[in-house]
């Protein structure tokens, strides 16, 4: 359940706390507009997909609506084409090696560290490592029990 009307309030949501039973409060951060303040820094996880693919089409979709929270968030000192470039680069890098090694339908889960820097004065969305961890599948098995 959630206390409050809007931003200016502290949250408490119904999660308990799995060792003492207590609810966690959240209390978001704020910069001195009244706004919640963007994280310049972080990790995302992401959890498995049925193939390489689709884990790559996550990934496009969480940096495309990041990219477009930074840009609101920077407005005018937010270089997103350097940005957009960055990520081109790195996914275009991704199917490469999947389509050489031969790993675009093995299911997979992904970690993306990233953060915002300085470029030529400006804020740039930089994806500094992801890590992709592959899934093997198991070749079919028939399990049969039979009632009498």
């Amino acid at each position: 359940m959630v206390k409050g009307k809007g931003p200016a309030y502290n949250r408490v949501y119904g999660n308990k706390n799995s060792e003492n039973g207590e609810t966690i409060k959240v209390n978001p951060k704020r910069n001195s507009n009244n706004s919640q303040s963007i994280e310049t820094e972080g990790v995302q996880v992401f959890k498995p997909a049925t193939t390489v693919r689709g884990l790559v089409w996550r990934i496009k979709r969480w940096f495309y609506a990041n990219l477009r929270k930074f840009e609101k968030e920077f407005k005018g000192e937010f270089d997103s084409e350097t940005s957009k470039y960055i990520w081109k680069e790195t996914a275009t890098q991704i199917v490469e090696y999947n389509q050489k090694q031969g790993l675009s339908d093995n299911p997979a889960k992904g970690f993306v560290e990233w953060a915002i820097d300085e470029f030529e004065g400006k804020k740039v969305f930089v994806i500094k490592k992801i890590t992709i961890q592959y899934f093997e599948v198991v070749k079919e098995q028939e399990f049969t029990i039979e009632l009498e």
